[in-house]
């Protein structure tokens, strides 16, 4: 036929000495690998850089250079030639290889400021009306804030301070293999990830303290090793003095250790987790002055136990071990406070009503009508009753909801996230290597060190789902270098 090709199949000989020369090649190709792949520069480890998560889960690795609304958020990825530059339409967060660990202490703030829009603020409280309140943040600036737009003060324990939030890395922390076998605890992207092994780090939990986590796993079983107090970071030890909690999707077991004597079985407790998560958030507060130790598993107490022996804990660090073989455990958001005293954190969900409300020391509450702070005094009305409360005995204080004002925030409203330092959100106007700007509907302009943010978050409206069809034009454009 016309245009046909004619087309001659090979002899077999020619099939052989082809498929020998191809095979040939593919065997250079793999010693050549094989040789690469022992070099140093080509060992594989943990993804290294910023990380920027998309709401479908997928991510990449580099380093941001940029966020404006002119060039997007700006990545630059060592496998490209040039800066990438996403739009923010379904960027879930930019989370920062290293940040700073801004103070918070006493000194720094002796309060915590929750707002209706989701903030939270440490600072110190200056004044406060049935209008306005104005504080000293941590990072310098006085706000002057409608008292609308706050919803509680919670007044800190003398000398409470974060010792530690992370992980942002394995520095200072102990990893150690089972009977001298590798260890799995690794750390990637906010999170330390263990199958076996131990996980270790000293601090200065000479006093009372609060350990927080998300702890996530599929194992139904009791898998996660926890010790407080311990001496020991390399291993495990019963024979240190502290108390050990074991975890399991379910359920808690807590252990009293003493030097010289067996561990005493102080009980179980039932973590409330109907749905049966994968992820719990745990909080531990742990009060020297009154040996109790409270547990809670997504904000509501699972357990307090009382230590009628007396407070053992004589270590300042903290240990976990994995004993649930090949289910691997996954450690995030974890934050370590100390303080003085009998204070202690409240253990009850944040009681919002259709009226002020004051928590005292000794956990009484009284509703009404705050009128005014000043002098080291709470002004509150209640019915015909006008009483001035000593800042002393005050813990909390609750206010009434207003009008629902909240509006749709578009992509680049984002909230800042600052290592020991609270969140804040604002609408982005610049972000560089030196300093982060924008405008906040509740603090007005706002300014502050790039050092001091661990992490961005877009979307803050949008629902964070398993799958997210992409726009054509999701990944914007290629920046100009």
């Amino acid at each position: 036929m016309r245009g046909r090709r004619n087309i001659q199949i090979p002899s077999s000989e020619k099939n052989f000495k082809r498929l020998a020369r191809a095979s040939m090649f593919i065997l250079c190709a793999i010693l050549s690998y094989a040789a690469f792949a022992k070099q140093p520069s080509a060992a594989v480890g943990p993804a290294a850089g910023d990380l920027l998560q998309f709401l479908d889960g997928s991510a990449l690795h580099g380093q941001i250079t940029a966020m404006n609304t002119n060039t997007g958020v700006v990545l630059q990825d060592s496998d490209a030639t040039q800066p990438i530059a996403f739009q923010p339409v379904h960027v879930d967060f930019v989370r920062f290889a290293t940040a700073q660990a801004l103070p918070t202490s006493a000194e720094a703030g002796n309060c915590n400021f929750k707002f209706f829009n989701g903030d939270e603020v440490f600072g110190v409280l200056n004044s406060l009306n049935d209008q306005q309140l104005e504080l000293t943040a941590w990072f310098g600036s006085v706000l002057k804030i409608p008292r609308a737009a706050v919803q509680s003060i919670t007044f800190l324990s003398r000398g409470y301070r974060v010792v530690y939030e992370g992980p942002t890395d394995l520095d200072g922390w102990t990893v150690s293999g089972v009977q001298g076998g590798p260890s799995n605890w690794s750390y990637r992207d906010g999170a330390f990830i263990g199958a076996s092994g131990t996980l270790g780090r000293k601090f200065d939990l000479t006093n009372s303290c609060t350990v927080e986590f998300d702890m996530t796993t599929k194992a139904n079983y009791q898998n996660l090793m926890l010790s407080l107090f311990t001496d020991t970071v390399d291993r495990l030890d019963f024979g240190n003095d502290g108390y050990i909690f074991t975890f399991s999707q379910e359920s808690a077991q807590l252990r009293r250790a003493q030097r010289g004597l067996a561990p005493v079985d102080m009980g179980n407790a039932i973590l409330p987790n109907p749905d049966k998560k994968e992820r719990l958030h745990i909080t531990i507060h742990v009060n020297r002055e009154d040996s109790t130790i409270t547990l809670m598993a997504d904000n509501k107490v699972a357990k307090r136990w009382k230590d009628n022996s007396g407070f053992t804990g004589k270590g300042g660090g903290i240990l976990f071990e994995n004993i649930g073989g090949s289910e691997p455990v996954r450690i995030t958001n974890m934050r370590i406070s100390s303080w003085f005293g009998r204070f202690e954190p409240d253990t009850n969900p944040l009681v919002q009503t259709n009226a002020d409300s004051i928590l005292f020391a000794n956990r009484d509450r009284a509703v009404g009508k705050i009128e005014a702070f000043n002098n080291g005094a709470v002004k509150l009305v209640t019915g015909t009753n006008h009483l001035d409360i000593p800042m002393q005995r005050v813990r909390q204080i609750t206010f009434t909801p207003g009008p629902n004002s909240h509006e749709q925030r578009g992509p680049w409203e984002v909230r800042a996230y600052f290592l020991r330092g609270g969140m804040i959100s604002f609408r982005l106007g610049n972000w560089d290597k030196n300093s982060v700007s924008g405008q906040s509907g509740v603090f007005g302009p706002l300014s502050f060190r790039t050092q001091t943010v661990r992490q961005m978050e877009f979307n803050l409206d949008k629902q964070r789902a398993k799958a997210l069809a992409a726009l054509p034009d999701e990944f914007g454009a290629v920046a100009d270098e």
